[in-house]
């Protein structure tokens, strides 16, 4: 484990562990305007708990590693495995160089960030050019850190945000 936090009595309130093997790009059997080509997740898990979560239900924990909202994993040198992806799907046409980020966990979880490092990660599609298009999934407020880079990106990436602070995010 990378950190880990105890409540007053003890009790284990938050893990960050390292992601064990597999790719975080993942193809998608079904495209269409909400079903991206390929989703991109830095791990698994999430700590907001939100009641509402799709992810709580038994399909989709059938695929997780982590115990939602007490602990989140990630994936070890996250932008390495995007240039990795990048290079290897290089040759697809255009219409399916679309990836949606952080679907099935929050990739500006500010407790995970030092780990999976999602500047690096944007820079590596930036690097990659225009030919790519990143869709983010956020409701952390923490993706404002990442604000002037997602301004230079602005051609090539779009947001979903699910909280009033990042309605600024609009404006880039």
């Amino acid at each position: 484990a990378k950190t880990e936090s105890l409540d007053t009595k003890g009790n284990l309130l938050r893990r960050i562990l390292e992601r064990p093997k597999g790719s975080p790009y993942i193809a998608q059997t079904k495209i269409n305007a909400f079903n991206f080509p390929f989703t991109g997740n830095p791990g698994s898990g999430c700590f907001f708990k939100c009641i509402y979560c799709y992810l709580r239900q038994p399909f989709f924990q059938r695929h997780v590693t982590a115990d939602h909202g007490r602990e989140m994993n990630f994936v070890p040198d996250m932008a390495g495995a995007t240039r990795r992806f990048l290079d290897a799907k290089r040759g697809l046409p255009q219409y399916m160089k679309r990836v949606q980020m952080g679907v099935s966990t929050e990739m500006f979880m500010p407790q995970t960030i030092p780990y999976t490092e999602p500047g690096k990660v944007l820079k590596v599609f930036q690097e990659h050019g225009k030919r790519w298009m990143i869709h983010l999934v956020t409701k952390s407020p923490a993706i404002l850190e990442f604000a002037g880079l997602l301004a230079e990106m602005r051609e090539q990436v779009r947001s979903e945000e699910h909280t009033s602070e990042l309605q600024s995010l609009r404006h880039l």
